[in-house]
Order: C-alpha cells, then sequence, then structure tokens
C-alpha cells in the first residue's frame, strides 16, 4: 500500500508491525501523485503537520477530520475522472483550526463554508474549482496570499476579494476577467499574477504602490503607462499582449527583468529601457 510504504520510508522501518509511536513520529508526509482512493490510514498519523495528497481523486477527506496538529495541506487533483465528478466536501477540514496553508486543486469544489471556520489561514490556493460563493474568505483576516486560478465566477466575486486588506500576493489566472477596478482598495499587493484574462485598462494599479512583480502574460493590454506609477517594479510580464509602445517602463528604475513577445523585441522603445537601465534583462516569451 503506498500510504504504508511512506510512512516506513519516512520513519526507517522497512519490515515488521508498525506501532502506534511509529505513526505519531510522523510530521511530514508526501502522497502526491500516488493513485490513492482511500486514505483512511492517514487518520492514525495525530502529530503531522504537513501532508501532500495533491494529484490524487479523493471522494472522502473524513479521515482528516482528526488531524488537528496540520498546518500545512494540499489536497485536489487536476485531472479528476468522471466518476470522481462528485463535489468534495470539505467540512471534515473544518476542525483543523491550525492550518496556515491550504492549497485545494479541482475536485469540484462548490462550498467553502467549512474554509471559514479555520482563522489561521495565510495562504489559500483553490484552482479550477467551482465555487460560486466566497464569502467564506472574508473570515479569514489574516490571508496573506490568495491563488483563484481558472474560476470563472472569480470576476463575479472581485469585490470580496478586495475585501481582504492584508493580501500581498493575488493570483487570478484564466478567470474572465475585464474590468480590476475592484481591486483598487489592495495596497498592500507585492505581487499580482493576472495571465490569461481579457484586461485592456491598467489603471487600477497606479495606486499599489508596494507593487514588485506584475504578471500580465496574454490579455489585452495596450498602454503601459499606468505601471509607471508603481516605482518598486522590479518583473514585468506582458507578452501576449497588443503592446507597441514600451517606453513608459523607462521610468522604472528598479526594473529587473521584463518579458515581452519575442518578435517585439528588437522594438526600439525596448532598447531605450536597456540603454535607460542596462541591469534590465528583456526576455523574449512565446
Amino acid at each position: 500500500m503506498a500510504i504504508e510504504g511512506a510512512i516506513r520510508k519516512v520513519i526507517n522501518k522497512p519490515a515488521g508491525d508498525l506501532a502506534e509511536s511509529d505513526f505519531k513520529k510522523i510530521h511530514v508526509l508526501s502522497l502526491f501523485n500516488q493513485g490513492i482512493t482511500d486514505i483512511t490510514p492517514l487518520s492514525r498519523l495525530t502529530n503531522l503537520k504537513k501532508l501532500n495528497i495533491g494529484q490524487t481523486p479523493l471522494k472522502d477527506l473524513s479521515p482528516l477530520a482528526g488531524l488537528v496538529q496540520l498546518e500545512d495541506l494540499w489536497i485536489g487533483n487536476y485531472g479528476t475522472p468522471d466518476r470522481f465528478k462528485v463535489p468534495l466536501n470539505l467540512e471534515p477540514l473544518k476542525d483543523l483550526v491550525k492550518l496556515q496553508r491550504l492549497v485545494i486543486v479541482g475536485s469540484h469544489i462548490r462550498d467553502l463554508s467549512p474554509v471559514g471556520n479555520l482563522p489561521d489561514i495565510t495562504y489559500l490556493e483553490l484552482a479550477y474549482s467551482r465555487v460560486d460563493d466566497f464569502q467564506p474568505l472574508l473570515k479569514l483576516t489574516h490571508l496573506k496570499g490568495l491563488q483563484l486560478e481558472g474560476n470563472g465566477t472569480a470576476k463575479a466575486n472581485l469585490k470580496i476579494v478586495a475585501e481582504l486588506p492584508e493580501l500581498t500576493f493575488l493570483k487570478l489566472q484564466a478567470c474572465r476577467i475585464v474590468d480590476l477596478s475592484p481591486l483598487r482598495s489592495l495596497t498592500k499587493l507585492e505581487h499580482i499574477q493576472l495571465d490569461s484574462n481579457q484586461i485592456i485598462d491598467l489603471t487600477p494599479l497606479e495606486d499599489m504602490a508596494a507593487l514588485r512583480i506584475v504578471e500580465l502574460h496574454n490579455n489585452k493590454v495596450t498602454d503601459t503607462r499606468p505601471l509607471v506609477r508603481l516605482p518598486d517594479l522590479e518583473i514585468v510580464k506582458l507578452g501576449g499582449n497588443p503592446i507597441t509602445d514600451f517606453a513608459p517602463l523607462n521610468n522604472l528604475e528598479k526594473l529587473k527583468i521584463l518579458e515581452v513577445d519575442r518578435e517585439k523585441l528588437n522594438e526600439p522603445t525596448l532598447m531605450g529601457i536597456k540603454r535607460f537601465n542596462p541591469k534590465t534583462v528583456i526576455r523574449g516569451v512565446n
């Protein structure tokens, strides 16, 4: 069994019966992509602090309900087979109040209510879920990192995301976002990742003075001037956008990396950036 094998490897006990004292020795366990569907044996790992069961088509999280020492949990599966397309119930997680980092990938999650009971979460990833109601996020007052990749309803919930003032990292990739205006209030953001949306206007980013990294690959941006208002920018990624003039970026004195479409590498305005700041690395993508 994959779970038993992983446990034996961690405690360096290849043979013999496993005692309760052996299970209590396990603090960190990775079962990533092991093809496991039944995680019942994990219920005995009561001292577990970090668990990775990503790329695993789970149907029931009940065995995790008693793992109250967990601080870091990764669950879910990008390629969930058809027979597992019943939404995964997060209710067994509601008492894991020490969780600080929670990653949930796919698994057709719909109800975030149990996550709202986890006050210490500082990083939450919900990739390719089917969540419609993000209200439970408002209870996560310590949340600093939020990733909502591939969630088509995220754009309808941007006002809720905007009420998470402690965010320093936000990823909204492939969420069909057009308008960034609701996010203006997130002035503590240092890193924003907005790849593969439909964004044209970057003006709402102007007041996010703490931004150091902006990722905007594959959008509809034409005007880079709003980025000039962000003096601490170090990394800017703009591949896959119909931009013809990069001259405004000359004023970003701290710029270290700029990514643009490969065919635009010889644009005169890009050469101007290189002359202004020789240390800037300009990379071609796409």
